[in-house]
């Protein structure tokens, strides 16, 4: 995990790293925090400095919309059309998600699913389709 913080002209300690115990005391990844100061450092103090970015992180993290998001594999695949309700029924077992699907002579979809569940829906479209989907070479994406 990368992360950085940043005092930013502040006294050494007392922005940038109260900022990021806020971000970790919630338990958060993949965000940026920024508290801007209009008044009151040399009034504060250092250590009244601290508190006060870190309380106004803390707000702020507490007052946003938390949302969780995977990484997914793309799984790109074909099959004969009598395979689509078995797909379709794998697919929706698994977790996943049609991205894009084209039809002519086969079926061709563009499956979304969690990185963690994809070797399972790789099986149960073998088995559903008694073999008859075929892979081709995907990638990965972020998703909510």
């Amino acid at each position: 995990m990368q992360f950085r913080a940043n005092d930013d002209g502040e006294p050494p300690g007392t922005a940038g790293k109260p900022i990021l115990a806020a971000i970790d005391g919630a338990e958060l990844t993949g965000l940026v925090v920024v508290v801007t100061r209009y008044f009151g450092g040399t009034k504060l103090g250092a250590a009244g400095l601290a508190r006060a970015y870190r309380q106004a992180a803390e707000l702020a993290l507490g007052a946003g919309e938390r949302l969780a998001m995977y990484i997914c594999d793309i799984l790109p695949v074909s099959f004969p059309h009598a395979c689509v309700g078995a797909v379709m029924r794998a697919v929706s077992a698994q977790g996943g998600r049609i991205a894009s699907s084209h039809y002519d002579l086969e079926v061709h979809m563009e499956i979304e699913i969690r990185c963690s569940r994809a070797e399972g829906l790789r099986a149960a479209l073998l088995e559903g389709t008694s073999g008859a989907v075929r892979f081709s070479a995907g990638g990965r994406a972020p998703s909510l």
